[in-house]
């Protein structure tokens, strides 16, 4: 990969994004107050109740569907069945092989055969959030 320093500057771009994401989380929070107040307390708590009921309800499907995914999983691991339904399918991922990077780079060099066999994925940026210092 080139190291190419660009007119981007990158640190100044994450707290621009990051401003940004701060600002859709205050846009969502301001929404979701003035949607409770528009809203009667009546209806609320009627509102409130049915969402009890959602939760129950989705809880035990969800509950049945964890089963019977690990089920289905744990039958194509010992097996090597692989199948599929009217609407999803099963398949056996095996593994990916890796190897041990420090030995092979002291191996190669008595025996450079080996850099042959060598691949470097893509490179990838990663956005991720700060912890806050203490």
């Amino acid at each position: 990969m080139e190291t190419n320093k660009s007119e981007l500057d990158v640190p100044l771009e994450l707290n621009c994004l990051f401003a940004v994401r701060a600002e859709l989380a205050s846009i969502e929070l301001k929404w979701s107050e003035k949607r409770k107040e528009a809203v009667p307390a009546d209806v609320r708590d009627l509102l409130t109740q049915l969402d009890k009921e959602r939760a129950q309800d989705l809880a035990q499907l969800q509950a049945k569907q964890a089963e019977l995914e690990q089920r289905i999983k744990q039958h194509v691991l010992a097996t090597g069945e692989v199948g599929h339904g009217e609407c999803l399918g099963v398949s056996l991922c095996l593994g990916k092989k890796s190897w041990d990077s420090k030995i092979l780079e002291k191996l190669a060099k008595t025996h450079e055969i080996i850099l042959t066999a060598q691949k470097t994925g893509e490179p990838y940026a990663i956005i991720s959030t700060l912890q806050a210092k203490a």
